[in-house]
């Protein structure tokens, strides 16, 4: 390959294309497969260019044969949720492919740790579908759905990066190619790196777990193991804690059938979600309240709790009164707090006791820590330990129930 045709530095060289010609401006990635321009139209237009290169591992032609097939697929689909191929090489020695650039940032930049609501969650998730099922309708599979292939385009959310997807012979086919890892960890089914067999059951997988992230902002590192708790502890919505249940069943076989069964699902998610009050008043928020040896305490605004103590300046500096004094010595004097907020969700925060606070979604049998200072999303039914260590257990009980 020619030197002048891969950006050395600053340098900035044209390609010329069947439609156009792009000047080269910088590189946006590069790896194994090959090299990830950003480059400019004649007519001004910012452009995404995906070049072959060579290296150890790779000759040439087998460069140009992988990306040659993935700009196949992309010529196949138009669809708003699909990045849209533009243009590819008329140069005999470097093989590229021209695609639209989407200047928004990926799912993943906009929901790590920031949940959506359940609304414009579940309608970015019904865009993502509508994508991915038009893909199915063509037999083509992604095999590497993740947040980070997902670009924001205003509202509009776009599937890119097709480096890994395939075209099945028929619907139904299973691609197996043994030793094969392909995919994003913690998104890709559980074959797919396992077995080396991937699917359209494996990208049912992975929608599953990117609509997981969209509504939680995160994703247990252990994976399968942890999904069902977290499913308990993180979404609310019923609906949408069984759709997700659904499509990441450990097999196959087990999950939902099509992602048109999914959309169906969605669909009604969304219409239940938007007839909802998305800023309900105290008027319609279910009571929820925290039971104490017996008594109830409503949650409306912020409940701190603590061990019973003449509470001043001196004693306490600048914390507040407490809401609910416990008489335990394994408490500590402002031990944690339990907050409720406008849409109704509740939040915990251990106020930096000295015992430590922890919480059960399974009714005892098992706690996970409160990090001191860190909101923690709780639910009706969850135990809190105040006063918890795992050799001990807890030290004085907290209940969060509803109405009675």
């Amino acid at each position: 390959m020619n030197d002048d045709k891969i950006l050395r530095g600053s340098s900035r060289f044209f390609l010329s294309g069947f439609k156009d010609s792009y000047l080269v401006n910088d590189i946006m990635a590069q790896g194994g497969m090959g090299i990830i321009y950003e480059a400019t139209t004649k007519s001004g237009q910012k452009v995404v260019i995906k070049q072959a290169i060579e290296n150890s591992n790779q000759p040439q032609e087998l460069a140009k044969k992988i990306l040659q097939k993935e700009a196949a697929i992309l010529k196949r689909v138009v669809n708003r949720n699909i990045v849209s191929f533009m243009d590819e090489s008329q140069d005999d020695e470097v093989y590229y492919y021209v695609m639209e650039k989407i200047n928004g940032s990926n799912l993943f930049e906009v929901c790590n740790g920031k949940p959506m609501n359940i609304l414009e969650g579940t309608r970015i998730m019904l865009e993502i579908c509508s994508g991915m099922k038009y893909l199915h309708d063509f037999n083509i599979i992604h095999r590497d759905l993740n947040p980070k292939n997902i670009m924001m385009d205003g509202t509009t959310p776009v599937i890119i990066d097709f480096s890994s997807a395939e075209t099945l012979q028929t619907k139904d086919e299973v691609i197996r190619i043994k030793g094969s890892k392909i995919g994003t960890k913690l998104f890709s089914a559980p074959e797919q790196f396992n077995l080396g067999e991937s699917s359209k059951k494996s990208d049912i997988y992975s929608i599953g777990m990117v609509y997981l992230f969209i509504l939680t902002g995160n994703i247990p590192e252990k994976g399968l193991d942890e999904i069902n708790q977290y499913l308990s502890r993180k979404i609310s919505n019923p609906k949408a804690r069984s759709l997700i249940s659904q499509c990441v069943k450990k097999e196959p076989q087990k999950r939902i059938g099509s992602i048109g069964e999914i959309e169906k699902t969605l669909k009604i998610i969304f219409e239940e979600a938007e007839m909802a009050d998305e800023s309900p008043t105290d008027n319609n928020i279910e009571e929820v309240f925290v039971k104490i040896d017996g008594n109830l305490y409503e949650i409306k605004n912020a409940l701190t709790i603590g061990r019973k103590h003449d509470c001043n300046k001196t004693t306490c500096g600048e914390q507040g009164e407490l809401d609910i004094t416990i008489d335990n010595p394994f408490v500590s004097r402002h031990h944690f707090k339990v907050r409720r907020g406008a849409s109704g969700k509740i939040f915990a925060e251990d106020l930096g006791s000295k015992n430590g606070t922890a919480v059960s979604v399974d009714g005892g049998k098992t706690f996970s820590m409160i990090i001191h200072g860190k909101e923690t999303e709780i639910y009706r039914g969850d135990i809190i330990a105040l006063g918890y260590k795992r050799d001990l257990g807890p030290k004085q009980i907290i209940e969060i129930v509803g109405s009675e």
